[in-house]
C-alpha cells in the first residue's frame, strides 16, 4: 500500500520528501472489523497556486471553503 501511495504522490508531482506512513495500533485495539483509516497533516501546502499555512484539521476546512 505504501507504494501505492508514494506512485500517487510522485504521478501528481507532490514531495514525498516528507511523507510518513505509519499505523497506531487502533485496529488492534478495537476489534469491530476490517477497517482503513488516515490522517493527513502538513504545515503549509499549495492551494491554487497560493502558499497557504496550515494548523490541525485546517486544511481541509481551507480546501472546502476554496472548491
Amino acid at each position: 500500500m505504501a507504494e501505492a501511495v508514494l506512485a500517487n504522490v510522485k504521478a501528481n508531482r507532490w514531495s514525498a520528501q516528507n511523507v510518513l506512513l505509519a499505523s497506531d495500533g487502533t485496529l488492534m485495539r478495537e476489534p469491530r472489523g476490517p477497517a482503513q483509516r488516515f490522517a493527513f497533516q502538513c504545515s503549509a501546502a499549495i492551494v491554487r497556486g497560493q502558499e497557504v499555512i496550515l494548523c490541525g484539521t485546517c486544511f481541509i476546512e481551507h480546501v472546502n471553503a476554496t472548491v
